[in-house]
């Protein structure tokens, strides 16, 4: 049986309507051993028998068998596993990879050897071999044409298969250099296949065992000379012999299907991925114009999703009824009643609570939060809201309240007095005041001013930020902030050393300020009743004293600080200069007084346990007792209004970053089908040496990976901005690792995209088509 035979082939063009033929009738057997020179005339048909015996081409009639087997069901898979086991080509016009050196072009025909360092062995010894060992670190675009064709020898040499078909191998070579590879070719081709054609059969006169001549796509004449002995034969390479072949293939059979199959997989894997970082550095231009689509991608879906994610979260979430805490249990009295501080106490020991807490509204307090104002005259409230004053203006913080919770290590201190407070703020804060000028500050709310002791601060900015106190302080503030504020223009409180009088400002003809009230301690007290004149307070504020009606005694309070009050507003009348808000001292007698008055309609309070397991377990008990219990994370349906306006929010924002995506996906789809329709005939040529199509799609796969890795490195650097640099901070929405994980998905899966569809349309044509571009005829 013939190792191959050709029973008829043909091959037909067409091209636009018009029919040529290539070859037809050919029909030949061919011999392991065998040096076949093949001649005639250009366009009689030559490098069309080749590409037809290789599988670069298909043929249209007749069959190839190849040691016995036919091969005109082949698909392309089954042509690349031809190719892989049999074929080493060498081109007529190189193609030869330009943007890889000569020491990759030459190991890439090594592939099927797993050892790197054993491909570089043999692959360093086949270029000595040609003659380019200073050439070895040259890439192909920079080598002459001689040159380029050497290496193309190397690397067909390089493979070791059993067939070797050269087109016009020493074309461009000078006459010494041609006799010199024949010899070569001659020497590692005496157990192999050899298939030559050329122009000039003189060339290969005394090494070639057989001539044939093709005329119009015919075989002319087929002439043999003498047979050489073939029972020795020579390896491409030295260094393996038959012994350690035979010795791995059985060490293979050995092994269980399983085991062979996993080998083969992590072989395709590790060469694959070899190969595609070998492209990727191959080509600086195009892979950096590739990384810079991959980056823009990246930028605007992260842009986008941190721009959409707080109205989508919103779209997605339920409310709680109450500011949810992990433990807490908020009751109140079926019947109405208050419920005194004794009785909540009994209750939390009754049923192993932690702590109690009796006024609790204060916990679910919450402003609206705005921006630094430029001009300290601006007048903005919002009733309830936590402001903030620095030297730069106020600041309106949306935050929540808390008491005696613990953050771990603070800048300055936790609060231990009334009128103290620790800001745990998002580090956006930062990017408008310095964390001594924020300790250098202080709060008001409602009625009250906090001096701010202490500092935390966090990365995400969408959790509000939190007003710590001590839990006095937060009693305090709690019964303050029951005060009505608003009648009129404004109210202010007047302390009598006895009593307590709320009274309208207008009463007074004064219609200017922010009233509120300030709890002092005794001593601080006692130094401004004293006072006739001017008193300052800690270097904090300064105080004047007025009587008004009977010696009714109160306080305008003005911040310190010259500098900082430049063209605060003077007041008319008593040409008095002020800075908002304005505040009118207050005593304990006061805090008595409202307690009485408010604590004897407030009928709820919190237990707090160490978990919503624990406190869920108390709730049957106090049920029974006649109270109302929930937990404070339970969820609701909010109202239809509040619901409609979520979901219309949170589908335009969905829509407009869905969309986003869509364009960006589609933007650096297009752009990268077009950059790596170069690759194409690189791939080709990949394909002709027969390198399994496994590890070129794994190469080409991890190119593109590769090149959209910045893309997701620039993602994840905003993200580390957003969470480390307050300026940017306060731009962007924080965004969670997971929540970027989306973003990643997509860049990658706009890569495996375009290298499916581009692989995809390669491998299902012919080599000799895309190597011409695609063009069929």
């Amino acid at each position: 049986m013939p190792f191959l035979r050709l029973d008829g082939i043909g091959k037909i063009y067409v091209s636009e309507g018009a029919i040529s033929v290539g070859i037809r009738g050919v029909s030949l057997e061919f011999e392991r051993g065998e040096f076949v020179a093949v001649t005639g005339k250009s366009g009689s048909g030559k490098s069309t028998l080749l590409n037809a015996i290789s599988g670069i081409d298909t043929y249209e009639e007749g069959e190839l068998y190849v040691e016995g087997e036919p091969t005109s069901h082949y698909r392309q898979p089954e042509w690349e596993k031809y190719r892989e086991k049999y074929i080493s080509f060498i081109f007529q016009d190189y193609n030869i990879i330009d943007s890889f050196t000569v020491l990759q072009n030459v190991e890439l025909a090594l592939m099927h050897i797993d050892s790197k360092r054993e491909r570089r062995r043999r692959a360093l010894e086949l270029i000595d071999r040609v003659g380019l060992t200073k050439q070895k670190g040259q890439k192909g675009s920079m080598l002459s044409g001689g040159q380029k064709q050497r290496t193309v020898i190397a690397r067909a040499l390089a493979k070791d298969s059993p067939m070797i078909l050269a087109d016009e191998p020493c074309g461009n070579l000078d006459s010494e250099t041609s006799r010199q590879i024949i010899e070569l070719l001659y020497e590692v081709s005496r157990d192999k296949l050899l298939i030559m054609v050329t122009h000039n059969a003189e060339e290969v006169e005394g090494y070639a065992t057989r001539h044939i001549r093709v005329f119009d796509g015919r075989i002319e004449s087929d002439v043999r000379s003498e047979q050489r002995n073939i029972t020795e034969p020579i390896n491409a390479i030295e260094g393996e012999d038959n012994a350690t072949r035979v010795a791995v293939s059985r060490e293979n059979d050995n092994k269980s299907g399983f085991a062979r199959g996993l080998g083969r997989v992590t072989s395709a894997l590790k060469k694959g991925l070899s190969l595609g970082l070998a492209i990727f550095t191959s080509k600086p231009r195009l892979t950096s114009f590739l990384c810079m689509l991959s980056v823009i991608a990246s930028l605007g879906m992260t842009v986008m999703a941190s721009s959409t994610s707080e109205a989508i979260a919103e779209m997605l979430k339920r409310p709680t009824m109450f500011a949810p805490i992990d433990g807490r249990l908020v009751l109140s009295r079926r019947d109405g009643e208050a419920m005194s501080e004794e009785e909540l106490a009994s209750l939390a020991k009754k049923y192993g609570a932690e702590s109690h807490l009796r006024y609790d509204f204060l916990l679910e307090a919450k402003g609206e939060q705005n921006d630094i104002l430029d001009v300290l005259g601006d007048y903005y409230y919002e009733e309830n809201t936590l402001t903030l004053y620095t030297e730069k203006g106020y600041t309106d913080i949306d935050a929540t309240f808390r008491y005696d919770e613990d953050y771990g290590r603070v800048t300055g201190r936790y609060p231990e007095e009334i009128g103290e407070a620790l800001l745990r703020l998002p580090i956006s804060y930062l990017s408008g005041s310095s964390e001594e000028e924020l300790l250098d500050s202080y709060l008001t709310y409602g009625a009250a001013p906090l001096k701010v002791v202490g500092l935390s601060f966090y990365a995400d900015n969408n959790i509000p930020p939190t007003c710590l106190l001590s839990k006095e302080g937060y009693i305090q503030l709690a019964l303050l902030s029951r005060i009505p504020q608003y009648n009129s223009y404004l109210q202010f409180y007047i302390y009598d050393g006895q009593s307590t009088t709320v009274t309208s400002m207008s009463d007074f003809g004064i219609e200017w300020g922010r009233s509120g009230i300030a709890i002092l301690d005794k001593t601080l007290k006692a130094a401004l009743d004293n006072r006739s004149q001017d008193a300052t307070v800690s270097g904090l504020f300064t105080a004047e004293k007025y009587s008004y009606y009977g010696g009714v005694t109160s306080y305008m309070i003005e911040l310190d600080g010259d500098d900082l009050y430049d063209g605060a507003d003077v007041h008319p009348a008593y040409g008095l200069r002020y800075f908002e808000p304005s505040f009118i001292i207050g005593s304990e007698t006061l805090i008595e007084a409202v307690e009485q008055s408010y604590g004897a309609s407030y009928n709820q309070g919190s237990l707090f346990f160490s978990s919503d397991k624990e406190a869920e377990e108390a709730i049957a008990g106090l049920k029974a007792e006649g109270y109302s219990c929930i937990l404070s994370t339970y969820k609701y349906s909010p109202d239809a209004m509040s619901t409609l306006t979520a979901l219309i929010s949170g589908a335009v924002m969905t829509a407009a970053l869905a969309l986003t995506v869509i364009f960006l996906a589609f933007f650096i789809y297009v752009c990268s089908l077009k950059a790596l329709s170069a690759t194409a005939s690189e791939v080709a040529i990949m394909r002709s040496m027969g390198i399994p199509s496994s590890v070129i799609r794994i190469g080409m796969y991890a190119r593109m990976a590769l090149c959209f890795v910045p893309g997701a490195l620039a993602a994840l650097g905003v993200g580390a901005l957003v969470g480390l640099v307050p300026a940017v901070n306060k731009l962007f929405s924080y965004l969670y690792l997971w929540q970027y994980l989306p973003v990643l998905v997509c860049i990658f899966a706009i890569s495996a995209i375009v290298t499916s569809r581009q692989m995809a349309k390669i491998f299902n044509q012919s080599v000799k088509t895309t190597l011409r571009g695609g063009d069929k005829a």
